[in-house]
């Protein structure tokens, strides 16, 4: 991790974590703590909150930031258990909130297809597992467009049915400020072939953007619902 910016006000550093296979494809009866993509942004997320002050931060006042899978992981981090007090504010960005819920038949049929996961398997085996996974969940539509996703019920997330509750109980604690796009979902038309088609018809093509573009904004409206403010541009 490193800081940039040094003529802005306070200070950023990034944090780079692994993506693909290489964050979510798992057994889903593994109970150690790699079993989500959290576990190593929490670890990120205690180096900075012991040596910030190394860099003219402030342990107490710490802002994350993140977009589309980034703003996802936040979200995420949120409701993880062991981050309580690591972070107090939140700017969240396009995260694709809609899709993380009922994923957890797409992600069985993506680890059968997978079979084991080897300790020891080298970048490329894992990129082929990887691309394995993902032709077996291109049958679930759009959540297979994104296929790789958070496990809930995996530590340390809570069950899928306890993570709006989560979410109310930490609202209180951390500033979260929410934002998306006015066509948020609407670039995921060119990827589904059927759609794809679609689109080359005038009239139909115009309502499918319109209807992809507006399928965000429920996920949107419940955070705000929560307390949580949101900006749309």
């Amino acid at each position: 991790m490193r800081t940039e910016g040094e003529n802005l006000e306070g200070r950023v550093g990034p944090c780079q974590v692994p993506a693909g296979s290489l964050r979510h494809l798992f057994h889903t009866d593994r109970t150690d703590d790699r079993t989500d993509r959290s576990p190593g942004e929490l670890a990120a997320l205690r180096w900075l909150h012991e040596n910030i002050d190394a860099f003219g931060g402030t342990a107490d006042s710490a802002t994350l930031f993140g977009q589309s899978a980034g703003g996802d992981a936040i979200a995420h981090l949120m409701i993880s258990d062991g981050a309580a007090g690591l972070f107090h504010r939140a700017i969240i960005q396009s995260a694709p909130l809609r899709l993380s819920r009922n994923r957890a038949r797409m992600t069985r049929a993506m680890v059968r297809a997978a079979g084991p996961l080897p300790c020891d398997a080298s970048a490329a085996e894992l990129l082929e597992l990887q691309t394995t996974a993902e032709r077996a969940a291109r049958r679930f539509a759009l959540r297979g467009r994104m296929a790789f996703g958070t496990q809930y019920g995996q530590p340390p997330l809570p069950a899928e049915d306890q993570r709006d509750e989560a979410w109310r109980s930490v609202a209180p604690h951390i500033d979260v400020l929410i934002g998306s796009t006015s066509d948020e979902t609407g670039l995921y038309v060119c990827v589904i072939p059927v759609l794809r088609k679609l689109t080359r018809i005038p009239p139909i093509g115009t309502l499918v953007r319109a209807e992809f573009a507006r399928s965000g904004a429920p996920a949107i409206s419940r955070h705000a619902n929560k307390g949580i403010r949101f900006s749309q541009g």
